[in-house]
């Protein structure tokens, strides 16, 4: 390195778990290490890293409230939308943060309180449940089970959650009625 310039190219955070699953969303990025240590850089106007604040962040982060500390529960898999995120975990739970002006958080947001900085757990499955992938797009959210079952969400303006057009945001999970199971979105 010869100059100033280049030693702001040097990454400030070194992690020493090996990386599991990444995603990039619109101007956001997280990644999951081997340990479910999950760690945010990007975009944070929207509290889609998941933070607890929508303040700029200059450097990688750890999304610490997903520390599971009392227990064995870890992040298996994230997706980052335009503005929002959603993360699942060992224990079948699924956990969004970020803008939710369209419901793709998986839960019904008053317009005053659109924005959630910090994870939280959608409570819409009443059973665990082992998730094969997530999936965000800029205004929707599809999640596959590993028995091929696919649940969407969100912004449907579009028909994107593959429901009738009739609904234009499906406001929580719904299970896409298809006649044969899915092995991968």
């Amino acid at each position: 390195m010869n100059s100033a310039e280049d030693e702001d190219d040097v990454p400030s955070v070194f992690l020493l778990d090996p990386f599991v699953h990444m995603s990039a969303g619109d101007r956001h990025s997280i990644l999951v290490t081997e340990d479910g240590r999950t760690y945010a850089f990007g975009d944070n106007n929207s509290g889609q890293l998941g933070l607890g604040h929508t303040n700029p962040v200059k450097s990688v982060s750890c999304i610490k409230s997903l520390q599971f500390t009392n227990t064995d529960e870890k992040v298996l898999l994230v997706a980052c939308g335009r503005e929002s995120s959603i993360v699942a975990t060992n224990y079948g739970s699924l956990y969004s943060f970020g803008s939710n002006n369209h419901c793709q958080l998986g839960f019904e947001s008053d317009e005053s309180c659109a924005i959630h900085s910090s994870p939280i757990q959608i409570d819409s499955f009443h059973s665990k449940i082992s998730w094969k992938q997530i999936s965000m797009g800029a205004e929707h959210t599809c999640a596959l089970t590993n028995d091929g079952i696919v649940y969407t969400w969100g912004s449907n303006e579009d028909g994107q959650c593959g429901h009738a057009r009739k609904y234009d945001h499906i406001t929580k999970p719904k299970k896409l009625l298809l006649d044969y199971n899915v092995s991968t979105m």
